[in-house]
């Protein structure tokens, strides 16, 4: 369920398995395509090392936050890249979920936390299946994550892949590359066009299970109401532009259609990798946290 390439509908079922009402499960199957929408293409690769995941809880009856994105590209021997991924997103989707919070407060006191412990435990299990056997030894994954309540993202990032949020037509890249060539363009040696096109620029200098310990950037970011949260792998990035990115989204009223839309045009530039992209569309009038804070604030005053 996790790398599917339609996660209005990995949220219907899931949902639903959770004894919400189908009237309300529905509701967020019919409305998905205005909040949020992925997809992720294998290109010319054997196998899809990629991993995503789409988790909207803004529809449940008991709100504690509003939702969990997030991918991770692997990297490593035979399948290893693809396990490492997939593990990564598993175990935050399994970690990062409402039964894991008391309410929005606590949610709101204790993210970022948990995104850390959370981060260095997925590093300690990938780290440990890697040096099980040969074939597995060196894997690793890239993982970036955005969970949003309280009028906020919360990002926690390792690796190359990125976050953005689309603010009208503005976009703004909330996450550094931990790249050998990302290290060349913060010391003005090169470019960011050219790291693009650097022979090193797949070279990782942080990724998540590839050593015992693991650094974590944690980025928060305020949200305005209709702000797009955007995540994608290397893949996309590499290949389509920023304002590519804006154009395609703000153009489209179906998020799953437009990260497909994108998807394929880094593939029909000759992108050589797999390509995963995912949006999540923020509205203030669904944001229970943010709500129920303004409420505290008014009651104390």
């Amino acid at each position: 369920m996790t790398n599917t390439n339609c996660a209005r509908f990995q949220v219907f079922y899931r949902e639903k398995d959770e004894n919400l009402t189908v009237e309300r499960s529905n509701l967020g199957m019919m409305d998905g395509a205005k909040y949020w929408g992925s997809a992720s293409k294998i290109g010319p690769r054997e196998i899809n090392e990629d991993a995503h995941v789409v988790r909207d809880y803004s529809f449940r009856r008991v709100k504690k936050f509003m939702c969990l994105v997030a991918v991770a590209d692997g990297m490593g021997g035979h399948n290893a890249g693809d396990l490492a991924s997939s593990i990564a997103i598993e175990m935050l989707e399994t970690n990062i979920h409402p039964a894991r919070f008391v309410d929005a407060f606590e949610f709101h006191n204790r993210i970022e936390n948990v995104l850390r412990e959370l981060f260095t435990n997925i590093n300690d299990k990938i780290n440990t299946l890697g040096n099980e056997s040969a074939e597995k030894r060196g894997m690793g994954t890239t993982l970036t994550c955005g969970v949003v309540g309280a009028g906020l993202v919360y990002v926690a990032h390792v690796g190359d892949s990125r976050a953005y949020v689309l603010s009208g037509n503005n976009i703004v890249r909330l996450t550094e590359d931990h790249s050998a060539v990302m290290e060349l363009v913060r010391k003005e040696v090169i470019t960011e066009e050219e790291a693009l096109k650097h022979r090193e620029r797949n070279v990782l200098t942080r990724a998540v299970g590839r050593y015992p310990q693991v650094e974590v950037d944690l980025i928060t970011h305020k949200l305005t109401d209709n702000d797009v949260l955007f995540l994608c792998t290397d893949g996309l990035y590499s290949f389509v532009k920023p304002q590519e990115i804006i154009s395609v989204i703000s153009n489209s009223t179906d998020l799953e259609v437009a990260c497909e839309k994108l998807a394929d045009i880094s593939l029909s530039r000759g992108c050589k990798d797999n390509v995963t992209a995912l949006a999540w569309r923020y509205e203030a009038s669904r944001d229970v946290v943010l709500r129920a804070l303004k409420k505290l604030v008014r009651g104390k005053n």
